[in-house]
């Protein structure tokens, strides 16, 4: 059966109610009145709903089409049509323009209404803008105009009748630009000039040449550019300011010559007794050196030292130096302490407790102990890549042993399994598995060739299925103490074939890095299926697994069987027909 679908419509003119992205259509018949207050009939008009909804109602109901909108368009083009829409023609033109007052036809703008002005008034700070080169006319036969020369001399010029300024009306010349000479200046004038009233010049005044006996600066004078030169054979520069910066060359407020006294200073010798210095010493040149065998360089009272500040490279001692801060020392590139047994910390600023700070270690970092804990409550893993069950330990040789040993005692042997590879010296033989005896003993399965030393560290390599899960467990409590788990679950699940999921517990049972327990819900924006396809629908298949469809446009039906829709009750249901009813 065919899919029928219906929009919601009436034989009135009443706009609809309508929810977002709803239609409806009125075709009944109606009237309007223009801006003449003449009446115009209206027929059909279709609505859809848009914006939130309110109790199933849209907030917009917006008018987008109908018979009322095609009959205004029902006229020839390019022609002025009376309450019709306007349709420019081929040529994107049309015959005439009104606008109020002012008809645009031809070349002509003109009034319609008796002795009407016509204005040209931009908003705000916009400009009435003549292109370049376009003259401004005044008078029918062209008597007088105005333009911009862009093309030859860049400025205005003015052509045709002269210009009269009438009484009253001044004239202000804003350009601020000197004059050197008579071609050059703000205003310049070719011919003679009349002034029949005051002239008052404000800057310079150049007449040829200008003599001035003497020159008295009443405030500061200010040299922009050149030299000041003195020719005379007997010129005197006299301060009489008598204070120690009275004269004084500055670059800002660093001052590079200054004068405070009449007599310099000058440090011939020290003497042989002790030199005490008040303020700071510089040594700007070689080095501090001593020739005892025993050197104190600060005195014993100095509870704070700060030095090197400036430094790139300290250099102390040789290779072979143990350099001693009390509990810790240094030797070549160990850090030790001085017991067994003893706690080495690294804290960056141990007043702020355990969040005074962070400490960077660049390069690779190796753990051989047993155990690694954080204590922290948050950590941070910057590497791409974070591997657990590494297929590869390392464990170190406790005791030696000797040509043909088949046993090894180690450290200890957490994380290997019986059937794993056991590399790492030459004397054992080439594909050697172990068997796990106990907590630090191993039974190889071939006989060495020859001694190992012990504190030899020995490369173990997966070589058998341990069928444990790899994965977080991470322990909450939520009304009692929990252990949660999710990771790659290595029990496999028989379907078409068998298939190992990425699992999620989040009450997990850990029976030797085996988890069980009911699986959680997970929560995620949205989820990429490596087997979807653009446009697929997506449904379950008969192991529960979620599939999709093909595209539409890949494998279409010719007929339509039934639609999915909801009930009243919001219920997603099958039907044949989609029906928007009337109002």
């Amino acid at each position: 059966m065919a899919t029928i679908i219906k929009i919601k419509r009436s034989s009135g003119t009443s706009q609809p109610n309508l929810g977002q992205g709803e239609l409806g259509y009125s075709w009944g018949a109606g009237t309007y009145t223009d801006a003449q207050n003449a009446t115009v009939s209206s027929y059909g008009k279709m609505y859809l709903g848009t914006g939130t909804e309110t109790s199933g109602i849209a907030a917009n109901i917006e008018v987008i089409g109908g018979k009322y909108f095609t009959d205004m368009l029902d006229h020839g083009h390019g022609i002025l049509t009376a309450n019709s829409a306007v349709i420019v023609d081929s040529a994107s033109k049309i015959n005439v323009w009104n606008v109020d007052n002012l008809s645009l036809d031809a070349n002509t703008i003109s009034s319609t209404d008796t002795d009407g002005d016509i204005v040209i008034d931009p908003n705000g700070t916009g400009e009435i803008v003549v292109p370049d080169d376009t003259y401004l006319t005044f008078g029918t036969s062209k008597d007088t105009k105005i333009k911009y020369d862009e093309a030859t001399d860049d400025r205005l010029e003015v052509t045709g009748a002269d210009w009269n300024f009438a009484s009253g009306v001044a004239i202000s010349v804003s350009d601020s630009t000197a004059s050197t000479d008579t071609t050059s200046g703000a205003f310049v004038v070719s011919g003679g000039v009349g002034i029949g009233g005051n002239l008052n010049v404000g800057g310079s005044l150049n007449s040829g040449s200008l003599t001035v006996i003497d020159f008295t600066a009443s405030g500061d004078l200010t040299v922009q550019g050149g030299d000041i030169n003195v020719i005379a054979t007997a010129t005197n520069i006299n301060i009489k300011d008598n204070t120690p910066s009275a004269l004084a060359i500055k670059e800002g407020t660093n001052e590079y010559i200054k004068i405070d006294t009449t007599d310099g200073f000058e440090l011939i010798t020290l003497g042989t007794s002790n030199v005490v210095i008040s303020n700071d010493l510089s040594v700007n040149g070689g080095d501090l050196t001593t020739n005892q065998t025993t050197f104190n360089l600060l005195n014993a009272t100095a509870t704070t030292v700060n030095a090197f500040g400036a430094a790139t490279t300290i250099n102390i001692g040789t290779s072979a130096t143990t350099t001693d801060f009390g509990d810790l020392k240094i030797n070549g590139s160990t850090i030790f302490g001085d017991e067994n047994g003893q706690t080495i910390t690294f804290d960056p600023y141990p007043a702020g407790g355990d969040a005074g700070g962070d400490v960077v270690v660049r390069g690779n970092f190796k753990v051989t102990g047993t155990t690694t804990t954080v204590n922290s409550t948050v950590m941070t893993v910057n590497d791409p890549i974070f591997t657990l069950g590494d297929a590869i330990s390392e464990k170190v040789l406790k005791n030696s042993a000797s040509n043909g040993a088949t046993t090894l005692t180690l450290d200890n042997t957490t994380g290997l399994n019986t059937g794993d590879i056991i590399t790492g010296d030459a004397n054992i033989p080439a594909n050697t598995t172990i068997t796990v005896d106990s907590a630090t003993q191993v039974t190889l399965s071939a006989a060495l060739t020859g001694g190992i030393a012990a504190g030899t560290t020995l490369t173990f390599t997966q070589g058998a299925d341990d069928n444990m899960d790899r994965g977080i467990e991470y322990r909450y409590y939520n009304g009692s103490l929990k252990t949660g788990f999710f990771g790659y679950d290595e029990s496999g699940i028989s379907e078409d074939v068998t298939t190992y999921y990425f699992t999620y517990i989040p009450d997990a049972t850990n029976s030797g890095n085996v988890f069980t327990g009911t699986r959680g819900s997970a929560y995620f924006k949205t989820v990429k299926l490596d087997d979807g396809v653009l446009n697929g629908v997506a449904f379950f298949d008969q192991y529960k697994r979620l599939t999709r469809t093909v595209a539409a446009g890949t494998s279409d039906a010719t007929t339509s069987n039934q639609i999915l829709t909801v009930d009243g009750s919001g219920v997603p249901v099958w039907t044949t027909t989609l029906d928007g009813g009337t109002y």
